[in-house]
């Protein structure tokens, strides 16, 4: 919910899907339709009304992970990074680390930089807003 609302106020509501399905394209394979947490149009949310945004249509992939980081970080980095998303976060909920994943190539990402709780993290649509990685984490277990 954190990660969904700061990005609300910095896209506008009408930019920000949750869990619902995008299209991206598999090599070997038509498409895949997976349910990122977060998903950050470039258009709003009434353009896809009769389909779902593929990779040119989306600024920003988000998930909150707990018990599937491993698959967040490699298997699906590899998937949206090879489809040509400019941005996957991957925000680590027990490590209480932000994952962020830039530069997608047909490789995959070639830029991925972990933030600690303490550091501040920007979108690159908005590399002037930033947010400590904190605020988008529930409060720490004693």
């Amino acid at each position: 919910m954190l990660l969904a609302a700061w990005m609300e106020g910095l896209f506008g509501r009408y930019f920000v899907r949750a869990q619902d399905p995008v299209v991206i394209p598999v090599p070997d394979e038509f498409s895949t339709e997976p349910e990122p947490d977060i998903a950050v149009t470039r258009a709003p949310m009434t353009a896809y009304l009769l389909t779902n945004p593929g990779p040119g249509d989306l600024l920003l992939i988000g998930e909150v992970s707990d018990s599937t980081l491993s698959y967040d970080l490699r298997t699906k980095a590899n998937l949206y990074g090879i489809a040509g998303i400019p941005e996957y976060w991957v925000l680590d909920v027990a490590g209480r680390r932000l994952t962020v994943h830039r530069l997608p190539s047909p490789e995959g990402y070639r830029e991925v930089h972990l933030y600690t709780e303490n550091e501040r993290v920007a979108t690159l649509s908005h590399p002037d807003i930033s947010i400590e990685v904190v605020s988008l984490l529930p409060p720490a277990s004693e």
